[in-house]
């Protein structure tokens, strides 16, 4: 797509039940309006009223999860969008926050403080937040209206990350970007004990092995570090030991995205439309088992020091202080601003235990439900997703595109590495059941009662054994009356 056509601005607009007035009496999370007013004095909105028609916004506003720098990541894309419709403006709105949870409140409490806001960025973690709200609009009679021009960009990514912008068989967004965690390795702390780079389909065994031998290499060394967070924690364990924190199963309807651009796929066969995580299944002796490999990589291998994010993490990584760590690709830029060459790390897949089963979480942009400009968001979506605009976004390692043929293009590599970068959407192609972090509705609750368990048991205050069964109690009492 190198371009995109004038007349997809005049899209029928769609109605929706949800208003900013009517959404007052569902918001929740609060957060205090005297924080959400720093934001709105900057948010103003220009509206051009015409007698007999329509509401339109002049300017498009959209929010980002970020900080002001990630709005500056967006000018070049911005200039180009605004050159090709004169008289359009963005708008980048950025929210800052330390996780996905605490930036979807902020959102809410914007909207619900009346904020004009056509777009948001959405992450896996919070689409059934928003869809179940109805604060955000499905994109079916968008994408149906474009068929021909959309269906390139479903040719180039992956069902897995489709199938979970999905919800009750209506399409939320179209996957911009896309993170499954893999392992990063430290190059040089494994030949210094001995080591050969990983296989493909190396071990839980092989895994534990090299972090003790990269750990014998010192005192302040550690053959493994992770954090304790919703994706990236614990979660990619317990999906290799074959489980999952909740039931899963695929929610019923998509026939009609299925049908029209994946008919071909093998992998798509066994897609639904959405994800219903339901049911609590914290306590099943699998993630019992892969709380306790963690717990004895610190405790008992003291392989691994106690769990923390990512920057401290990259900080022990980049210098040769830690062997092993979970990651995708925004992980090679951060090594690379550190310090490293492109010969000093590389990656590989998660090991195998019962499964190989990989986890991931991707992002998009959302149309509010009551925009003045869906249309005009829409074309600015599919701005956004064209190959060129997304190989320039993510270059240098800042992030992974969702489009196979960026993130599997040599040039987005070289200079930076990893030589291994094919891992980056093999866990796709190459391991079918590759699935989502579990994000219900209550994602929010479920990450918070998910990290502290965790947390007590890696401070060694539980076992593993009676944290997963408090895990689970509160698990259950949590989701008992939840819509999926």
């Amino acid at each position: 797509m190198s371009s995109v056509d004038e007349q997809h601005i005049s899209l029928p607009q769609m109605q929706m039940p949800c208003s900013r007035r009517s959404f007052l009496k569902h918001a929740f999370w609060g957060i205090g309006l005297a924080a959400t007013a720093l934001i709105t004095q900057s948010c103003g909105t220009d509206v051009i009223r015409t007698p007999g028609t329509a509401v339109q916004a002049s300017t498009l506003r959209a929010v980002l999860y970020g900080t002001p720098a990630k709005v500056e990541t967006f000018a070049n894309l911005t200039q180009r969008f605004e050159r090709a419709y004169p008289g359009r403006k963005v708008a980048w709105i950025p929210v800052q926050a330390v996780e996905w949870d605490e930036y979807f409140g902020k959102v809410i409490t914007m909207i619900a403080s009346g904020q004009s806001i056509d777009l948001v960025e959405v992450g896996t973690e919070g689409l059934q937040i928003f869809a179940n709200k109805e604060i955000i609009q499905p994109l079916d009679p968008f994408v149906q209206a474009d068929q021909s021009e959309i269906c390139e960009y479903f040719s180039d990514v992956a069902p897995q990350l489709v199938e979970v912008m999905l919800h009750k068989g209506h399409l939320y967004m179209l996957p911009w970007l896309q993170g499954a965690a893999v392992i990063f390795y430290n190059k040089q702390l494994f030949a210094q004990a001995g080591l050969e780079p990983p296989a493909d389909d190396w071990s839980v065994d092989d895994f534990l092995g090299s972090a003790q031998q990269i750990s014998a290499l010192g005192d302040d060394v550690f053959g493994f570090g992770w954090p304790n967070r919703h994706w990236g924690g614990i979660i990619p364990w317990i999906f290799v030991n074959d489980s999952n924190l909740l039931t899963e199963k695929h929610q019923s309807g998509g026939e009609w995205l299925w049908q029209t651009f994946y008919a071909d796929n093998r992998i798509a066969q066994e897609a639904g439309g959405g994800f219903a995580w339901q049911h609590s299944r914290a306590n099943d002796p699998r993630n019992v088992e892969a709380l306790q490999f963690l717990q004895d990589l610190t405790w008992q291998h003291a392989v691994a020091p106690s769990p923390t994010d990512h920057g401290q993490l990259a900080n022990f990584f980049s210098t040769n202080r830690l062997g092993m760590l979970p990651a995708h690709r925004f992980m090679v830029g951060r090594l690379i601003s550190a310090g490293m060459q492109p010969g000093d790390f590389d990656v590989t897949f998660m090991p195998r235990w019962r499964s190989q089963r990989h986890q991931f979480g991707t992002s998009g942009m959302a149309i509010l439900s009551d925009s003045y400009s869906p249309d005009l968001a829409w074309t600015l979506i599919k701005w956004m997703i064209r190959p060129d605009e997304m190989s320039e976004y993510v270059q240098g390692g800042v992030h992974t595109s969702a489009r196979r043929s960026v993130t599997n293009d040599p040039i987005q590599h070289a200079h930076i590495g990893p030589e291994n970068w094919h891992v980056f959407y093999d866990v796709f192609d190459t391991i079918p059941d590759t699935a989502p972090i579990p994000a219900p509705p209550i994602a929010k609750d479920m990450t918070n009662t998910l990290v502290k368990y965790v947390g007590l048991a890696m401070a060694n205050e539980l076992s593993p054994h009676d944290a997963m069964e408090r895990m689970h109690t509160d698990l259950r009492a949590r989701l008992r009356h939840l819509d999926v």
